[in-house]
């Protein structure tokens, strides 16, 4: 680093820490003393880290390119639990016209459904 300040005589240096996203610390494209090239073109097709993240919690470690087109392809969205996210996926194939005595029982269908899914803070992935 002097090398470069030879020629001052005081020269002034500039340490500085990141405060970055850390799905990008996740896909070891930024590092304490390391910027990837291609974090910019990455951050630009992100358009919501947290559900990146998301994915990679329940993914483990896999490079971008599958990870954004995991999330393209089987990401459901973000629900408030388990039973919420199941009916939502079936509220379209109860007919309207099913008798009152027929009782749907969501929390067995939830602890059912949710074996082919994956969920980390309430954002919900076909596995």
């Amino acid at each position: 680093m002097y090398e470069l300040h030879s020629d001052e005589s005081n020269p002034e240096f500039l340490l500085s820490d990141y405060e970055g996203c850390s799905l990008f610390e996740k896909l070891r494209l930024i590092g304490e003393r390391f910027l990837s090239p291609e974090i910019y073109e990455i951050a630009e097709q992100i358009n919501d880290s947290e559900v990146f993240e998301a994915c990679l919690d329940c993914l483990g470690n896999i490079d971008f390119q599958n990870l954004l087109e995991y999330v393209n392809n089987f990401y459901y969205g973000e629900y408030a639990n388990n039973i919420e996210f199941v009916e939502y996926l079936y509220e379209n194939d109860i007919p309207f016209n099913l008798p009152s005595f027929v009782v749907i029982d969501w929390e067995a269908n939830a602890r059912n459904i949710m074996y082919d899914y994956f969920e980390s803070n309430g954002h919900y992935f076909k596995s």
